[in-house]
């Protein structure tokens, strides 16, 4: 399950990244603008210690959503100057 998933935001850095105990292996990560398009897709063995790079993203709010075979969840996060 994706219970224990946390997500470190660094807005002014564009980079998020995420710490899980108990999470299964391979996920699949996309963030979404404020209209729900993806903007990012990114895949992961492991999602303890996986970072998400951010550098083309404009200021604004977006989502995270992961995606396993624990499950699924969806994270709001801001990019900031």
């Amino acid at each position: 399950a994706l219970r224990s998933l946390e997500v470190l935001v660094q807005p002014t850095m564009r980079r998020l990244t995420l710490r899980c105990k108990d999470c299964p292996r391979g996920a699949a990560l996309h963030v979404l603008d404020a209209t729900g398009r993806v903007v990012v897709q990114q895949s992961t063995r492991n999602l303890d210690g996986t970072e998400v790079h951010l550098p083309h993203l404009g200021t604004g709010a977006y989502m995270l959503r992961v995606s396993s075979a624990g499950g699924e969840r969806t994270f709001r996060f801001a990019v900031t100057e």
